[in-house]
């Protein structure tokens, strides 16, 4: 294999349906975000209470174990701070998880090895939790963000890691299914595909044709050859997280091909590019669907703007300034205190005392179940705002409400 390449589960999407974004990600350095840090010590966190309520560690489980999530709140793990806003997803997917492995065997944080699916040694990745029920084979993931809802059918990267894990448990196992689950609690989304074992074997046939083209690619860009701009295969998924996307020919002519396409038999003597109304609703909906897309190539370009200018790096007719100021608070909180009260009353000072909200009520009565059932009838929730999704969303479709359009006038 050339040095340096590595063919990542989480970005199969990437390097399968466009085999030279590999190459094309060659010397970019990883970028690790805010969000990525808070995933990581989630992450950890679940894999700690998941490992300590396993039924197989009952009898060999230390006393100081912490058994939920709420019992990490104000640590640091793995360099960030857990809090309550946090400890409730993260407990989420935990039960989640827990119901599932019920009377079955729950194999946490699992390390699969994958070599024989991408063709390439010592490939190993770890699935954040694997259940064994009979004859099925599940592999669980979760997602911590609060962006990009993630569905598991004909998820790439559960895929991959079910033929690791499929390696691992197959031996003195008969399986006839493989069921993957995708957990995403902060967007209340828990998705389910089952496949059998046989369409999953199918799949990394796929998987091991598209790497050895990605490899190919990336020992050919290592020996100095150019990656033609053709030889790109720009899509939704395979530019979403590739690190080469903000400055790759291939994705700007897609992003303007999918613009353009939709204006290209509008009558120019009509055509009005603020007036949408006069798209036809063919037009409209391919539009619409090309959006996400094309926002996410917006906010790459941004990025990749700000990231040049802020090193130093000159960009015809841009430049970086300071933005508005933050919002104004105390330096010194007792200092501001004695002052203010210098010249006003205590009650003048002070904002009116906040009643808790129902979570953090849940999470104050856990031990007291019945207290927490008298306070459920005072609890009410918004209904979710109307929202524009494709047809094969399992979601039901609004009917003709007459207050659906004025709903939407009002966002």
């Amino acid at each position: 294999m050339a040095k340096h390449a590595r063919l990542s589960p989480s970005g199969a999407h990437k390097w399968m349906e466009c085999p030279p974004s590999l190459a094309a990600e060659r010397g970019i350095p990883e970028q690790r975000s805010e969000h990525a840090a808070e995933g990581t010590a989630a992450h950890a966190v679940a894999e700690a209470v998941l490992r300590a309520l396993n039924p197989s560690w009952v009898k060999s489980r230390p006393a100081f174990s912490k058994l939920a999530a709420s019992d990490y709140v104000g640590e640091t793990v793995e360099g960030w701070v857990i809090t309550d806003d946090m400890a409730e997803p993260i407990q989420t997917y935990i039960d989640t998880v827990m119901a599932a492995a019920h009377g079955n065997t729950l194999h946490v944080e699992q390390r699969v090895d994958f070599s024989h699916v991408v063709g390439v040694r010592n490939s190993f990745g770890t699935a954040d939790a694997i259940i064994i029920n009979g004859d099925e084979l599940q592999v669980h993931d979760l997602k911590f963000g609060r962006g990009v809802r993630v569905d598991a059918e004909n998820n790439y990267q559960l895929m991959i890691y079910a033929l690791g894990a499929l390696r691992v448990f197959e031996l003195g196992s008969e399986f006839n299914t493989v069921r993957l689950f995708i957990h995403q609690p902060r967007l209340n989304h828990v998705s389910e595909w089952a496949l059998s074992v046989q369409a999953l074997k199918d799949f990394g046939k796929i998987v091991k044709s598209a790497a050895k083209k990605a490899i190919s690619w990336f020992t050919a860009a290592e020996a100095g050859k150019q990656i033609p701009v053709d030889a790109m295969q720009p899509g939704e998924k395979a530019c979403r997280w590739c690190k080469a996307a903000p400055t790759c020919a291939a994705y700007a002519r897609f992003v303007y091909d999918a613009v353009a396409a939709e204006f290209v038999d509008l009558d120019a003597a009509e055509f009005d590019a603020k007036d949408v109304s006069k798209l036809t609703g063919a037009q409209l909906a391919q539009a619409h669907a090309n959006l996400d897309f094309i926002e996410a190539w917006i906010g790459k370009v941004r990025k990749e703007c700000f990231r040049r200018l802020i090193n130093g790096d000159q960009l015809p007719g841009m430049k970086v300034v300071k933005g508005r100021p933050g919002y104004r608070v105390w330096r010194d909180i007792d200092a501001a205190e004695s002052a203010l009260l210098m010249h006003a009353a205590n009650d003048d000072i002070y904002a009116p005392r906040k009643l808790i909200t129902p979570p953090q009520a849940e999470r104050l009565l856990k031990n007291r179940p019945e207290e927490w059932e008298k306070l459920k009838p005072f609890i009410t929730r918004s209904e979710g705002s109307p929202v524009v999704v494709p047809a094969s969303d399992p979601r039901e479709p609004i009917g003709d409400e007459s207050d659906v359009f004025e709903i939407i006038q009002g966002e």
